[in-house]
């Protein structure tokens, strides 16, 4: 492992990171879990997203936000992560460490407007999708200290610089640059993919990334978190 994920002060490191679901509690959420929440839908009006946390307080909270290259969204997405007090916001296509100061400077303003300490937000970096934030990745040492975790997407990387179908040798060394750049720069590693097929099969992707250097990984249900968090804990 390159570097617990740490969230929230004296909390346990996280080790899993589950997509927000309206009928999640925080008493099912087993310890070392994040709550993803995808800011982009949350502009839905049925979804108030003030209320959300208030079902599912302790539990860390990350927004995804839309990308630096969209200027208007992303500063709604930031506002309403300052509203919903998150966490961290995760950035997608993060191609260079100049991203991280931009947002970095992005999120003291938002938090200055809304009455928060500043440097409460933490960043977690999607560089992992693209091939120039892969290709960039001694670029984010020293950044920001906001800065927590690098993630490796290898969907969104083989869509990005034109690759399919099963796993390549450039696929195998963009997952390994990417935790080697959060080694370097002191920063947790976080697997993103396919979360499909059984609890066996994710069990073995779940054990496959600690062996491979990541600190956590996503997962699609309550019993794959439970997974994740017992693989990416374990000493083997």
């Amino acid at each position: 492992m390159t570097r617990p994920l740490l969230l929230k002060s004296g909390h346990t490191p996280i080790s899993a990171i589950i997509p927000y679901a309206p009928d999640l509690t925080a008493s099912e959420l087993p310890r070392g879990i994040a709550l993803l929440l995808d800011a982009a839908r949350l502009e839905k009006p049925e979804t108030d997203p003030q209320e959300i946390p208030t079902a599912l307080e302790g539990i860390p909270v990350i927004i995804r936000c839309r990308p630096l290259t969209h200027d208007t969204a992303l500063s709604k997405d930031l506002a309403l992560a300052m509203r919903m007090k998150a966490d961290a916001v995760l950035l997608p296509q993060v191609r260079h460490g100049a991203d991280i100061q931009q947002l970095h400077a992005y999120l003291d303003v938002q938090e200055v407007e809304a009455g928060l300490e500043l440097g409460k937000t933490t960043i977690i970096a999607i560089s992992g999708d693209n091939g120039a934030g892969v290709l960039n990745g001694s670029s984010f040492a020293g950044k920001s200290e906001r800065l927590k975790a690098l993630v490796f997407d290898p969907l969104a990387f083989k869509a990005d610089i034109g690759l399919n179908g099963k796993e390549s040798l450039v696929e195998i060394t963009a997952r390994a640059m990417t935790v080697m750049a959060a080694s370097a720069a002191g920063l947790s590693a976080i697997k993103f993919g396919d979360t499909s097929g059984s609890d066996d099969h994710y069990s073995a992707r779940a054990i496959m990334a600690q062996r491979d250097g990541f600190d956590a990984v996503m997962a699609a249900t309550l019993s794959q978190a439970r997974i994740a968090r017992d693989s990416l804990t374990s000493e083997t």
